[in-house]
């Protein structure tokens, strides 16, 4: 669970009141709790090919999502709702951020993301990026496919 302090509340305003409303959390004694909650139907879309699920992919495809959610862009919609800016949005992040996070190897975390690239549901940029120390080649950026992570999230197909 994730702790948000009241003075960051304030600040999102409608947007944490209209994730509260939806259900992906809830306020309690003045801070904004977030619970990660893995869908069901990720267990029967993200799959090796001899059936069994990927459960590595699925929590590293729930971690970059809670990362880009955290530097995502948002605007308000004419109705007051909070939306997304998730198209073409991509964030840097690096294998070794998505191991020290879930407490996995590099090639783990690299092959987990080639397999939910091989599925559609993020697209791998990689970038040259110039600093004040120099150019960096292959620098990583991640996109997500929203609409298709949308699709396998709300199946309701039996």
């Amino acid at each position: 669970m994730e702790l948000m302090h009241s003075e960051t509340q304030e600040e999102l305003g409608d947007f944490v009141e209209y994730i509260t409303r939806m259900g992906f959390g809830f306020i309690q004694d003045n801070c904004f709790l977030k619970s990660e909650i893995l869908p069901v139907n990720w267990f029967k879309h993200i799959r090796y090919e001899n059936g069994k699920p990927n459960t590595l992919a699925i929590c590293v495809l729930a971690y970059l999502i809670s990362s880009c959610l955290k530097s995502c862009p948002f605007k308000m919609t004419e109705e007051g709702i909070p939306s997304l800016c998730l198209e073409n949005y991509a964030f840097y992040m690096t294998y070794k951020q998505i191991s020290e996070s879930l407490f996995i190897s590099e090639k783990q975390a690299k092959d987990a993301v080639l397999f939910l690239e091989h599925l559609g549901l993020l697209k791998r940029i990689l970038k040259t990026v110039s600093t004040k120390y120099g150019r960096l080649g292959n620098v990583l950026y991640i996109q997500l496919n929203s609409s298709k992570i949308r699709e396998i999230t709300y199946d309701h197909e039996g």
